[in-house]
Formats: structure tokens, C-alpha cells, sequence
């Protein structure tokens, strides 16, 4: 889950959490997320997923099919998925 809401504090702004979460899977600082990215955040993160599971997480952020997800990509996703949230 990439949000989480708490009694108590203040609500984050989707922009805001997605900048944030994009520059710790960014550690490359490259301007995009790729697999091997995704992979080794995902398995820190403690969750058991193999590459074809990240690839079609991948996919379904990645607007120009490029295999790689830019900011722009990553924050629209963030803003969407917070937005179903509430």
C-alpha cells in the first residue's frame, strides 16, 4: 500500500508523496523507474513478487510503453490510486 491515512495527521497531497516516492525508487537519480528498480523496492518493501508481477505493475503505470516509468507517469498514478482511496 503506498498511503496510509492516520487519525491525527494531517492529509498528505498525492504530488507530494509521489515526489517523495519517487525519488527513493529513483536512486539512480536517472529520472525513471525501471524494473530492476521496482524489483529490488518491492522485495524491501517485504513483498514476494517475481519479475513478471513487477513488469505488469510496470505496465499499468508506464503511459508510453517505454518500460520505464518517468515522474510525470509515477505521480498520475500516485494521485489516481490516493484518489480510490478515499
Amino acid at each position: 500500500m503506498l498511503y496510509n491515512r492516520r487519525k491525527g495527521r494531517r492529509d498528505v497531497k498525492p504530488n507530494v508523496l509521489a515526489e517523495k516516492l519517487f525519488k527513493l525508487f529513483d536512486k539512480k537519480g536517472c529520472g525513471s523507474i525501471d524494473v530492476d528498480d521496482m524489483l529490488e523496492h518491492i522485495h524491501q518493501m517485504g513483498k514476494n513478487w517475481d519479475m513478471a508481477d513487477v513488469r505488469a505493475f510496470l505496465d499499468e503505470i508506464d503511459n508510453d510503453g517505454s518500460g520505464c516509468i518517468v515522474k510525470c507517469d509515477f505521480i498520475s498514478y500516485v494521485e489516481k490510486y490516493m484518489g480510490e482511496q478515499r
